[in-house]
């Protein structure tokens, strides 16, 4: 009986050191928080630690929540070199770019019918109607994420996956900034 608990604490132990986060587990862990507008953990697992959006106001605040909710992926593998890994990740997001052309489109005209100067709060109450449309366009990337060993937890290199930053910012960059 003691050989079989001294067996099962010693398997802990080696287990317990090879349970830790892969890059792939954090990246889907971050694409999760996201997708649950928790960006506060989201910004946890990259590399500067706390994440930006930009938001220039609480009508453009109001947007993430459903670019984000929309969102859907699929991490592939990952290639391990030293403490630098990259991932290979497929996303399917809002098209923010086509909306963004769409409600500029939108606003130029109802200034234009109205002859207001027209204001930012009306893009952004335009924009979020298109965005929790049923019909919102979608667009499919396939990036790779850069991730960083940093006192053995993986950590998103934001600055170093521009592509994945803009693909699931919708396409646009410099929405999410690493801070």
């Amino acid at each position: 009986m003691k050989r079989w608990i001294a067996l099962l604490a010693a398997l802990l132990i080696i287990f317990s050191g090879c349970t830790g986060r892969t890059p792939e587990k954090t990246t889907g862990e971050f694409l999760s928080c996201l997708i649950k507008s928790d960006v506060k953990s989201a910004g946890k697992l990259t590399l500067s630690g706390k994440l930006t959006l930009d938001t220039g106001s609480k009508a453009a605040a109001a947007i993430y929540q459903p670019l984000f909710s929309a969102m859907q992926y699929s991490v592939g593998g990952s290639l391990i070199d030293g403490e630098t890994s990259t991932v290979n990740v497929t996303l399917l997001v809002v098209d923010l770019q086509e909306l963004i052309n769409q409600v500029s489109l939108e606003v130029m005209q109802q200034m234009i019918a109205s002859g207001n100067k027209g204001s930012g709060d009306l893009f952004y109450t335009l924009l979020l109607e298109k965005l929790v449309a049923e019909d919102v366009p979608m667009v499919s990337y396939t990036v790779t994420a850069q991730l960083i060993r940093e006192k053995g937890h993986w950590k998103i290199d934001m600055e170093g996956s521009p592509e994945f930053a803009q693909a699931v910012g919708g396409g646009v960059q410099g929405l999410i900034l690493a801070s």
